[in-house]
């Protein structure tokens, strides 16, 4: 039995639960230790029923039942079989008609944890065979354990950081005036072949903006498809995953030469961000990042050009498993840098007339500091038409 769901045995058993039930999820590939299940952009479960309001209910197919103690089952349907066959956990199959038997046999106890992927279908069926069962909420048992990565997780994101690096470098040699964002879009998607990604974890943004020639202008820049041309703006947002983790990266650029106080902006920023990386520390509270990138904007006469996100201007999030991870990094969040969090810094610029430009950056908090994983040059701005 793993370490993880060894430390989950333990929550379970503080909180004086019987069971943790976790359908396909992140939690559940995080549990299991096992990213042979492709489940971020898998259709997992096809099937659902009426559960007599009107509402339709996601019946899942598989499900991973850890009991505060002893070994592990996973239930699972013979076709959801042919994907996990190789998970070593002892399992119980059988078809999704008798689904509901298999776990009725499995589960004993009163008291169970469950997590939100097809929560409503296993809380209604665990009061049917024991009415007087408890079932509370248990994403976040897992959830909070998987803010701190471990060693095998840093190395697979490590990796996949340096990838999406060298992914940067190719985009930018087909940046030219009269290409479109779909195909921008396209390509990076096509580069992460390269290194086995056949997945991502959101799809790929590239926005244009040409200065001076905008007057109504969605913040993010144009919707696909539109068509770069000299004299504006690119941003980038985007990410792969690869062995069950991901990546979220952000990088700008400009069309030809910049006018001066667009190249000043972005050195700007990326000086804000590189300000960031640098000073933060394991116990630092998560919510004056924004600030102290606010106070350096300000200083260079930016101030106005700062995206603010709601309320609490959203920093950035952890990434891991899942691409945005909790906990955030924004101005109301009161948990602190831990070592082995992984998260990302991300600051904007829309400066309307000018300019949209963001820096996004993977973080590894060790205990001496902060790492910056994703290296892109931040030098490099303007590109050869």
């Amino acid at each position: 039995m793993n370490k993880r769901i060894e430390k989950l045995q333990k929550i379970l058993q503080e909180q004086q639960l019987d069971w943790a039930l976790y359908a396909t999820s992140g939690n559940m590939q995080y549990f299991l230790d096992d990213d042979s299940y492709a489940w971020q952009r898998t259709a997992f479960t096809g099937f659902v029923i009426s559960d007599g309001t009107g509402d339709q209910v996601a019946v899942p197919d598989c499900v991973l039942c850890i009991p505060s103690q002893g070994e592990p089952v996973l239930l699972l349907t013979p076709i959801r079989n042919r994907d996990m066959g190789n998970i070593t956990v002892r399992k119980v199959i059988g078809p999704l008609a008798m689904f509901t038997g298999m776990m009725e046999a499995t589960l004993t106890g009163s008291r169970f944890a469950v997590g939100n992927s097809c929560y409503t279908y296993l809380e209604d069926y665990i009061h049917e065979f024991n009415p007087g069962a408890t079932v509370v909420k248990g994403e976040d048992f897992g959830r909070k354990l998987r803010a701190i990565k471990d060693e095998k997780e840093i190395a697979i994101i490590r990796r996949l950081c340096q990838f999406t690096d060298e992914t940067m470098e190719k985009v930018t040699h087909i940046l030219k005036p009269g290409i479109s964002n779909w195909e921008v879009e396209q390509y990076i998607f096509e580069l992460g072949k390269e290194l086995g990604c056949v997945e991502q974890p959101f799809g790929p943004t590239v926005r244009f903006y040409q200065t001076g020639k905008e007057k109504v202008f969605a913040v993010d820049g144009y919707r696909t498809p539109s068509v770069l041309k000299e004299g504006s703006s690119i941003s980038f947002d985007y990410g792969y995953t690869w062995r069950g983790y991901n990546t979220d990266f952000g990088r700008s650029f400009y069309c030809g030469r910049a006018p001066e106080d667009i190249r000043r902006a972005y050195a700007v920023l990326q000086e804000a961000q590189q300000m960031v990386i640098d000073r933060i520390q394991p116990g630092d509270p998560m919510t004056y990042g924004f600030r102290m990138i606010h106070d350096h904007v300000e200083k260079a006469g930016y101030t106005d050009c700062v995206r603010h996100y709601y309320d609490f201007d959203l920093l950035g999030h952890q990434v891991g498993i899942e691409v945005h991870e909790g906990p955030w990094l924004h101005t109301q969040q009161t948990e602190v840098f831990r070592p082995g969090m992984i998260f990302t810094i991300e600051p904007k610029f829309w400066w309307p007339g000018h300019c949209f430009m963001r820096v996004e950056d993977m973080i590894l908090m060790t205990d001496h500091g902060a790492e910056c994983l994703t290296n892109f040059d931040r030098n490099r701005f303007e590109l050869d038409v």
